[in-house]
């Protein structure tokens, strides 16, 4: 009997995300919502590698910030997300008129 064959995942991505493609933003929310893997394959393939959490401390965090512009990149990403996309959906709810506190 043949053992079933793994069903490779990883996001077919040959290049770093970019901040100033839109569908880069769009692939970011998704990797984050519905498959959470392609964070760390990312990071991994194109970030220098992943450091776990048990390891990871402010210094090292800092400090593989600071030497790579991939992560650094990824962060800003996220921040940008964390922002924009609230204000988004709330100016959306505003424009239908469904009211938000």
């Amino acid at each position: 009997m043949t053992p079933v064959p793994r069903l490779d995942l990883a996001p077919k991505l040959r290049r770093p995300l970019s901040l100033w493609n839109p569908l880069d933003y769009l692939r970011l929310l998704y990797w984050v919502f519905f498959f959470p893997q392609a964070l760390r394959w990312y990071v991994d393939r194109f970030g220098g590698g992943y450091i776990p959490e048990g390891e990871m401390n402010w210094r090292k965090g800092w400090e593989l910030l600071r030497q790579n512009p991939i992560q650094r990149q990824l962060l800003f990403q996220g921040l940008v997300l964390t922002v924009v996309t609230p204000l988004a959906v709330g100016l959306i709810f505003q424009v239908v008129n469904i009211p938000v506190d």
